[in-house]
């Protein structure tokens, strides 16, 4: 009984601490230097996962693996083997994004490490709009991330260190920025729920300009009814304000799961995809239509020893 009471005391504490965040991330004085709704580091908006992406990437509360070092490091303790994942996102013209990372158990912790990186080309012009020959556009994050569990099996705490480095022909630049996340996942598993602040940090400086890092501020969760998930998550950030994501993933037998997912990020997306799981081995596919910039598909293969 006393662990249920400070359970719930916990989570209480929790849900008045992401208030505050809300309110931290909407005052009027939280404008910086690069204009209202600007930030940089455009990498740390990109989330390479195909599982999650199919969901909506309402990972906050639902994240149970690798997945966790860029959804909530608290859920690392979640991973039960050893973990390694690639993903590659084929994008739009001449872009494309890929990732890798691994993850482990020690002790009650659990660790992991993942590196992405985002790719484009384009051309360069003089002010006559005559070419004058291309470059490479290369934004990279580096991630470190480690969950530990507090005095309770239910909940834990995890933290994320992250390195941002752009690249733009001849121009760079680079930053650090933090993620700090809660886990609680209730004594039958069939519920979790999760707060991260994420992108914490200054700015980064690229190309004789200084911007700040997409800061955010997340609260969902996971409920599941037999072989169905629902994903949800709440979020409120500085580029965006206010935002909703949400998913659903439906079982089919024991190898195959159907995914879709809604998010309203300044205008509504929706999304979809399947995962097939044999063994070890998982494969996970998002399939992701823009209204304006067409169609991308996210693909992630991964493994469990």
């Amino acid at each position: 009984m006393k662990n249920r009471v400070c359970s719930h005391f916990s989570f209480k504490m929790l849900l008045a601490l992401f208030v505050c965040g809300l309110l931290f991330l909407t005052r009027p004085d939280a404008a910086v230097s690069s204009g209202p709704g600007e930030t940089g580091a455009e990498i740390l908006k990109f989330h390479p996962s195909a599982r999650a992406a199919a969901l909506g990437d309402a990972f906050s509360g639902a994240a149970s693996g690798l997945e966790a070092v860029l959804y909530n490091p608290a859920a690392l303790i979640r991973m039960e083997r050893t973990e390694f994942e690639f993903s590659h996102m084929f994008w739009f013209l001449d872009t494309s994004m890929s990732s890798a990372g691994v993850g482990h158990r020690v002790g009650p912790a659990g660790v992991g490490a993942y590196v992405k990186q985002f790719r484009a080309s384009d051309t360069r012009r003089d002010i006559f709009g005559e070419r004058e020959g291309g470059f490479d556009i290369r934004f990279t994050q580096y991630t470190l991330a480690a969950g530990y569990p507090t005095d309770e099996e239910e909940q834990s705490v995890g933290a994320a260190v992250n390195l941002i480095t752009e690249t733009m022909g001849d121009e760079s630049g680079s930053a650090f920025s933090f993620d700090f996340g809660w886990h609680y996942r209730m004594w039958d598993g069939m519920s979790s729920y999760g707060l991260v602040a994420r992108n914490v940090g200054g700015g980064i400086k690229t190309f004789e300009s200084e911007a700040d890092l997409p800061r955010e501020i997340v609260f969902g969760g996971r409920n599941q009814v037999g072989a169905f998930k629902f994903l949800w998550e709440i979020s409120t950030s500085r580029p965006y304000g206010f935002c909703w994501r949400s998913g659903i993933s439906a079982r089919m037998g024991e190898y195959f799961s159907l995914r879709a997912g809604f998010k309203y990020i300044l205008e509504p997306e929706y999304s979809a995809g399947f995962g097939v799981q044999a063994g070890g081995w998982i494969l996970d596919y998002a399939f992701l239509p823009h209204l304006d910039l067409g169609i991308s598909h996210r693909i992630s293969v991964g493994a469990r020893l």
